[in-house]
């Protein structure tokens, strides 16, 4: 009997952790996706104000660095495979060491709102660890164009 109590209670407390204890309570912090979606909506609202129109489906661009050429071509026939685009690769030789980098950048068209865009970096930069990639480098929308410092108004 009393194992049958003990039982009961430990499936009552294994219950109560899976419906419960993934959920934060008031003044927790929140998850790093959830962080990385507050800043990304402030990072998309200034660039509706730039007048990018991020609010459709656009063609979104995603960079990769790797110094492993063969590693990067298996990497982009898998986003090949996915759907992506392989929109350019470079070469970039620093000059100092002689190493060689390929940067890599994809597009896709896409609709995405601060949350659906954090969790594609986060898939971004699964991906790249799983293909033993150097870096996933960041993103940007199409139409996205970055100001010099003569063009930031004071």
């Amino acid at each position: 009997m009393a194992a049958l109590i003990i039982t009961v209670a430990i499936l009552l407390l294994i219950s109560g952790w899976i419906i419960f204890g993934d959920r934060l309570k008031a003044g927790e912090p929140a998850g790093e996706t959830e962080k990385r979606a507050e800043g990304l909506e402030i990072s998309l609202d200034e660039l509706r104000d730039r007048g990018v129109n991020i609010d459709g489906p656009i063609l979104w661009n995603y960079l990769f660095v790797s110094r492993d050429y063969p590693q990067l071509g298996k990497f982009m026939e898998h986003m090949k495979k996915s759907g992506y685009e392989v929109a350019e690769v470079n070469e970039v030789d620093d000059g100092d060491t002689g190493l060689v980098d390929y940067e890599l950048r994809l597009q896709i068209r896409e609709q995405h709102t601060a949350q659906s865009l954090s969790r594609k970096i986060e898939e971004m930069r699964d991906l790249a660890a799983k293909f033993q990639l150097d870096l996933f480098d960041g993103w940007y929308p199409e139409g996205y164009v970055e100001r010099r410092p003569q063009d930031v108004e004071h």
